[in-house]
This record gives C-alpha cells, structure tokens and sequence, in this order.
C-alpha cells in the first residue's frame, strides 16, 4: 500500500531507492517482500489477467459454491484460485473490496521503467539487532492515556516522562 500511495511521487522522481527494513524475526519473508515490489512495479497485469480476476474475485466476494459449477466454469475457477493464491493478489483482493477499480491501475510507466533502466533499485535490510525495547516510546496513544491517568490522580503539576522507571522522582 506504500508504494501504491507513493507511486506519483516515484513516477517524476529521477534516481530512488526504495528501502526496506525488517526486523530479525522477519527475515524469512523478505524475499516475499521483494518479489511483491518487484511484481508490482516491473510487471503491470495484462488485460487478459485482470479479465480473469475480476471474475474470480466477483465469485469469492459473492461465495459461489465451486462444487456446483460446471466442467469449463470449475476448471476456470480451480485455475484462478490456484493462480491468485499469493500475497500479491490478496492484497488486490482486499483493495478489490472496497474499490472494484482501484486494484487495477497500471502504476505508472515511468515507475516501470525507472526499474528497468537502473535508476531505481530495491534494497532490503534486516536489522542486526532487536530494538523491540524502544517500542513503548513509539506508542502514541500509550502515552496519551498515561498523561490523563497522571492528570487524574496527581493533579495538573505531575511529572510526566516517557519512561518513569527510567526517571526517578527526585
């Protein structure tokens, strides 16, 4: 959904980089991941593809009983599934839902060819380290309550920081 937010900025921009970090415990998918972007970037879907998804996605939305369909409709629709089962097409399946349009956007042409001219790249990242431990202080809303919790029993004049046990009263 990044790069499908990002893809006017990506079209006028001369030479980018995309970067992507993931954490140790992620490390397995990142191969996912890059096949996903490049996927999406490099290979717009042909018209005959996004025919074929329309329809299936039109028989999963709705909950058609494959079991009841006939011989060349049941081959279509076990070929469809089998050939729209990765995390590629599920995610178009879930922008499919709320937009029947949107998923079918080519991203723009210069994005393709940025790709494919080497003036953009893809590089993916895994962390060394754990930096789990700084997760509370990204926790907006965490911190929000624990102003008005403080507000509430202490008063207006208590300290706050964002890590008391760190930050003793004096």
């Amino acid at each position: 959904m990044f790069l499908l937010g990002h893809i006017r900025l990506l079209s006028v921009t001369p030479v980018w980089t995309l970067r992507l970090v993931f954490p140790k415990a992620l490390q397995r998918v990142v191969p996912d991941y890059e096949r996903a972007v490049r996927e999406e970037l490099e290979s717009p879907l042909p018209p005959t593809t996004i025919n074929d998804l329309r329809w299936y996605f039109f028989h999963r939305r709705r909950g058609t009983d494959v079991r009841a369909m006939s011989g060349p409709l049941h081959d279509r629709f076990t070929q469809c599934a089998n050939t729209f089962a990765g995390p590629r097409f599920a995610l178009l399946y879930r922008r499919w839902l709320g937009d029947e349009d949107a998923p079918f956007t080519p991203p723009s042409s210069r994005v393709t060819e940025a790709f494919v001219s080497s003036r953009a790249s893809l590089e993916c990242i895994v962390l060394p380290h754990t930096y789990e431990h700084l997760s509370p202080l990204m926790n907006h809303r965490r911190l929000w309550r624990r102003h008005d919790t403080a507000d509430a029993k202490e008063g207006a004049g208590a300290l706050r920081s964002l890590n008391p046990p760190l930050n003793p009263a004096p």
